[in-house]
């Protein structure tokens, strides 16, 4: 028999599922050596990252 706590969840879970229209994507990108100014997003002008900017200007940019 299934926990009652565990069946709120499930049913819960299966709800979202099935009202949600569209799922975002996420990317997370991990980077070694890359300074929190190191992008064109974040102000570089050394650096030229036009491919990045252009997903942080059109998604979600998490600063912090």
């Amino acid at each position: 028999m299934i926990a009652p706590k565990f069946q709120v969840i499930l049913i819960a879970l299966l709800l979202c599922g099935t009202l949600a229209q569209a799922k975002p994507n996420v990317i997370l990108f991990l980077i070694d050596d890359l300074g929190w100014s190191d992008l064109g997003v974040t102000g570089s002008t050394f650096y030229e990252t036009p491919n990045i900017d252009a997903l942080a200007k059109g998604g979600v940019f998490f600063s912090n």
